[in-house]
């Protein structure tokens, strides 16, 4: 995280999961898009759509967080062995 300081704005990065799926009944192709850390979801006919809408969402989801007490979020990882 760091901030921008000509605006005064916190700039955070968020890791974004972005696959090749099938919309539910066409079965036509499409990109779903997931932030894991915000719980948002988002779909494209194209990887750049899907990015453009996720990123709205994302968007979104962290004005509205700014206005309630916004709960702690722990980013870790958890490694398998099979």
């Amino acid at each position: 995280m760091w901030y921008n300081k000509s605006m005064q704005k916190k700039i955070m990065d968020y890791p974004v999961i972005i696959r090749s799926d099938k919309r539910t009944g066409t079965n036509a192709k499409c990109y779903s898009a997931y932030c894991p850390i915000l719980e948002v979801y988002a779909d494209g006919d194209t990887v750049e759509e899907a990015l453009s809408d996720i990123k709205k969402s994302m968007e979104l989801v962290v004005e509205v967080n700014k206005s309630y007490d916004y709960q702690e979020t722990i980013l870790t990882s958890v490694r398998l062995a099979f």
